[in-house]
């Protein structure tokens, strides 16, 4: 592999480093340790995670573990064909978070840029509908428009919280109601109406726990959830929500560096939303589509991206404020040498860099001891020029001299 890749032992350690920070993991692996690898030894998890990456990225084709050389196969991923159910993989991305001994998917999984590639809308429109899902034995009792209104209020709540506080605060409750209320009612009985409005809402939940993922630096987890929202969207037949879908991944993979696969996410994004979508995500969807190009540096591109987004919003209404057809801050281009971008803040938009006087003092090492400075000698109080020097309140009063004793007070007066 390492001869099909034209990589040397120091390359191929320094694309898994790469990998590793990516994923916001520092490993300690240099050109001993891939001969090692190549001699038998078995890399410790999540390394054959990224080691597979890596060779993916390198060959532009899937790479399996014996292929590779690795005698046992990492933990597999989260199936993401378009043959699978959507409703399964939510389910096992949930349980995944709040039992993490039984998927291990977020501390396992690596950020693939394999998952990048989507299907257009129109694609999606030619192929066979999938047909209206049986309830589940267990599903229990009928759902209607009441739980669609449910999730549609979570989504505003928490969505404004993420805003105000990041996306690490409270996304395990929001995981608990997607396990034990959402995934249930998306496999409740209900009419087809109301199944694909459960489906879009359903989606719309995936796509803000993949943004709070995101912001909480859990980028493998985050596309998972921005994948599996797509596909949620495309079988609720909603090119709006599988448009924002398309947006949140390539806005993802524009923060961690990725330029070409951001650009191909966001010309589909802005492609299904051109026809099916409200003028306010088509404005959204061209302006990222005007900032991918300009990162690949195609300037008439980015040109005539960025004019039909001023158009889009100047000679439209303003959209219902719901939480995905609110134009939030656009991310700008991150720097090159960068792999990881800072954590957002809670009350600025992460793309934009804090006022030098308001930046926080860098904080000390752990383990960094101050230097012992010896005490000041005491300051001599000055005077002004033309005031007296400092004095005390109380001037102390001299030592009466032996030759002259102290005056008796009730001696008569000469």
């Amino acid at each position: 592999m390492l001869v099909q890749a034209g990589w040397s032992h120091a390359q191929l350690a320094a694309a898994v480093r790469a990998v590793a920070a990516e994923n916001g993991q520092t490993l300690a692996c240099d050109r001993s340790s891939v001969a090692r690898w190549i001699h038998g030894a078995r890399p410790r998890p999540p390394v054959p995670q990224y080691l597979l990456e890596v060779l993916e990225r390198r060959l532009g084709r899937p790479v399996t573990a014996q292929e590779a050389g690795l005698s046992r196969a990492p933990a597999t991923a989260l199936d993401v064909s378009w043959d699978t159910d959507p409703l399964r993989n939510l389910t096992h991305l949930a349980h995944s978070e709040l039992a993490p001994y039984r998927g291990g998917l977020h501390a396992a999984g690596a950020y693939r840029l394999a998952v990048l590639t989507m299907p257009g809308w129109d694609q999606l429109m030619t192929r066979p509908r999938p047909a209206h899902r049986p309830p589940a034995p267990d599903a229990g009792r009928r759902v209607g428009r009441t739980e669609v209104e449910a999730i549609q209020a979570v989504i505003a709540f928490f969505a404004r919280t993420t805003a105000l506080y990041g996306g690490g605060h409270a996304r395990v409750a929001l995981v608990c109601h997607l396990a034990h209320d959402v995934a249930p009612w998306l496999r409740a009985p209900a009419t087809e109406n109301v199944h694909r409005r459960l489906l879009a809402a359903g989606a719309q939940l995936a796509i803000l726990l993949g943004d709070m993922c995101a912001d909480d630096s859990r980028d493998a987890l985050a596309q998972y959830y921005h994948r599996t929202a797509a596909h949620l969207a495309a079988d609720a037949h909603d090119p709006a929500t599988y448009a924002i879908a398309l947006h949140a991944m390539s806005t993802h993979a524009h923060e961690l560096g990725h330029p070409p696969a951001a650009r191909a996410l966001a010309q589909q994004a802005a492609d299904a939303a051109r026809h099916h979508a409200h003028p306010a995500i088509q404005t959204y969807a061209h302006a990222q589509l005007a900032v991918t190009e300009a990162r690949t540096h195609h300037r008439p591109a980015a040109l005539a991206a960025l004019h039909t987004a001023e158009h889009l919003h100047t000679h439209t209404e303003p959209p219902t404020p719901t939480p995905f057809r609110r134009l939030p801050p656009l991310p700008t281009c991150p720097h090159p040498g960068r792999p990881r971008r800072p954590r957002r803040h809670p009350q600025r938009p992460h793309h934009l860099p804090a006022h030098p006087s308001r930046r926080p003092p860098p904080r000390p090492h752990p383990h960094h001891r101050p230097p012992r400075r010896s005490p000041a000698p005491p300051r001599t109080p000055r005077s002004r020029p033309g005031q007296l020097g400092t004095l005390p309140r109380r001037l102390p009063r001299p030592p009466l001299s032996p030759r002259h004793p102290p005056p008796d007070r009730h001696a008569p007066t000469p």
